[in-house]
């Protein structure tokens, strides 16, 4: 079986993710904003498409 890692959905409190770019003004917050974003709605159509695959393969 196949672990899958845990979605970040950027809890007030967790470590920021050292990938993520800085924001040193306005519009560098307005980008790493929606680079979390755009990180979380890959994330989700990950676990989507590994929930479909599971289903598939336990109801045929």
């Amino acid at each position: 079986m196949t672990v899958l890692p845990a979605l970040d959905l950027a809890q007030p409190g967790c470590k920021p993710c050292p990938k993520a770019p800085q924001a040193p003004d306005a519009s560098g917050a307005f980008y790493m904003h929606t680079w979390r974003i755009k990180r979380i709605v890959a994330g989700s159509q990950s676990l989507i498409f590994a929930i479909k695959t599971i289903a598939d393969s336990v109801f045929p």
